[in-house]
């Protein structure tokens, strides 16, 4: 069977083309293998940038014995009520999956933001925040040890603490009060 040069030209040029995919999508995959991604994929961003679901129909990553996914203001709550009362996470990762809005759980009109971690009970795991906004935090006493975490011993990172307002005592910052951890990219 005899093909004519335009149709060789053709079967050429879509036979480069597929090769180059091949090839573009094996070194992207053994790129992705050789850097070791373990954060996990926040899949609640990926679908709400294409305004195809909420934060009530993700279906959510089952948190273990050993890693927290925290997607939303009552999740953060949750964390910290857990801390506070004596779990200091030690061992354990913790890591935000979107940005989180903290106007239904504090602000001028409900109350001051109680931070994480006690005096009896500092955080001791690892908080990856996966450079995710924390927005509206509203802390407004004259306690000491004020922050989005009161005491830290673990390691708090790629956190943004991007709007609200923190007054408090001695030993007040945005991410920590007191920290005798790792403060990392925050």
């Amino acid at each position: 069977m005899k093909l004519s040069k335009k149709l060789k030209t053709k079967l050429k040029k879509n036979t480069t083309i597929a090769l180059t995919s091949i090839a573009l999508v094996t070194t992207t995959l053994a790129a992705l293998k050789l850097a070791d991604i373990s954060m996990p994929v926040n899949t609640l961003s990926l679908l709400e940038s294409d305004n195809k679901t909420s934060a009530t129909t993700i279906n959510r990553l089952p948190n273990t014995e050993t890693v927290t996914y925290i997607y939303d203001a009552s999740d953060l709550v949750a964390f910290r009520d857990a801390v506070n009362a004596g779990d200091n996470y030690s061992g354990k990762t913790v890591y935000l999956m979107d940005d989180i809005d903290l106007s239904t759980v504090c602000s001028s009109t409900l109350e001051s933001w109680i931070p994480i971690g006690t005096s009896a009970t500092y955080f001791a795991g690892t908080f990856d925040g996966n450079y995710h906004k924390i927005n509206n935090i509203y802390i407004s006493t004259t306690s000491a040890y004020q922050g989005l975490f009161g005491y830290n011993n673990g390691i708090i990172q790629n956190v943004i603490m991007n709007t609200g307002t923190i007054k408090g005592g001695s030993n007040t910052g945005s991410v920590s009060g007191w920290n005798t951890g790792t403060l990392n990219t925050c």
